[in-house]
């Protein structure tokens, strides 16, 4: 079980890459499913159709195309702002980089918060002035060593347009946004 998660089984004392099940989840519910066969006497072995030849080298299915991971294609020089900045002064790094959002660090680099171009507009209309008061608090993040494609649904799933890429202190390193993702499957 741990090897099929693992993206590598070992065969004949040789490690073999293979691409790792689609999700932790469909891993349990086909084991729990499993489980159930065999306590309910369901999951019964067949006769055997024919032998395997034995003269044949058989050869393990070999990854087509190595998925990327986020570390590899997310931006580095985060830009980021602090709590106690001004909405003014954020919305000019928006404006002057070129960017939708700008995640909200402390002293330590640590993430707190993040704030886009659409909660800066709505600010102003409201007369806000205090970034703390207008920034999002819940954050959804990821980590460098995630694969492209688990973030690309999780960017769809929450309706977002970008992820802060965190490390394991909660510490910014990164940022990869939609636009990064459909850059990346464009030079495909």
């Amino acid at each position: 079980f741990e090897e099929l998660l693992s993206g590598k089984i070992i065969i004949n004392n040789k490690k073999v890459r293979t691409s790792p099940l689609s999700s932790l989840r469909k891993s349990f519910d086909i084991a729990e499913t499993l489980k159930n066969w065999i306590q309910e006497d369901k999951f019964l072995l067949t006769e055997y159709v024919c032998r395997l030849p034995r003269d044949t080298e058989f050869r393990p299915m070999q990854i087509k195309k190595r998925i990327p991971r986020v570390g590899e294609i997310m931006t580095k020089n985060v830009i980021t702002a602090r709590e106690d900045d001004s909405i003014n002064y954020v919305s000019n790094l928006l404006v002057k980089n070129q960017i939708d959002q700008i995640p909200i660090v402390d002293d330590e680099n640590k993430l707190v918060g993040i704030v886009t171009s659409w909660d800066i507009t709505n600010a102003v209309a409201k007369k806000k002035r205090k970034l703390k008061e207008i920034m999002t608090r819940k954050v959804i993040t990821s980590k460098a060593d995630e694969y492209i494609d688990v973030v690309t649904r999780r960017l769809d799933k929450h309706n977002i347009g970008s992820t802060p890429i965190v490390d394991e202190n909660n510490r910014v390193i990164g940022i990869i946004s939609t636009v990064d993702l459909i850059k990346r499957s464009a030079q495909k």
